[in-house]
């Protein structure tokens, strides 16, 4: 009598445990699911921002190279404003006629205006550099990869 009571007792345990373990193992498979799902959903959306990313890139790298040919063939000018005009004076000339003044503007060499693009195309590159992380930082927030940082009003 024991022994088919132990029996029936064990059946029993082994039973819910059968019950418990595919249960658990069903919430660990969905769990798994979304997990993934929202991994796949992360990485699509940084795929989306570093094409974007490329794209400007791109477009900002051709259109440096548009105005730097246009500045070098002389369709294009780079002026600045100038406190003082000095002119080059040839030998013999004299330095007048120079144009002093607040509205006073002076056209820059191709070479300097090609060196200024220049800069100002590596300064926009890392804006752009900058502006890409923060859009992939704001996407890894949005699925949980990365707390968000408090700001304790220091």
């Amino acid at each position: 009598m024991f022994a088919l009571g132990w029996h029936v007792g064990a059946a029993r345990v082994t039973a819910q445990w059968s019950t418990e373990k595919a249960a658990t193992a069903e919430k660990q498979t969905k769990a798994l699911a979304t997990a993934l799902a929202n991994q796949h959903a992360a990485e699509q959306k940084v795929a989306a921002i570093d094409q974007q990313f490329n794209d400007e890139v791109s477009k900002h790298a051709n259109d440096v190279l548009a105005y730097r040919a246009q500045l070098a063939a002389g369709t294009d000018r780079l002026s600045v404003h100038v406190a003082r005009c000095v002119p080059a004076a040839a030998e013999g000339a004299s330095a007048a006629g120079g144009a002093d003044g607040a509205a006073a503007r002076a056209d820059l060499a191709p070479a300097a205006a090609d060196g200024v693009a220049a800069v100002a195309g590596d300064d926009q590159r890392e804006i752009d550099k900058l502006d890409a992380l923060q859009a992939y930082i704001r996407a890894m927030q949005a699925q949980g990869f990365i707390a968000r940082a408090e700001s304790g009003g220091k």
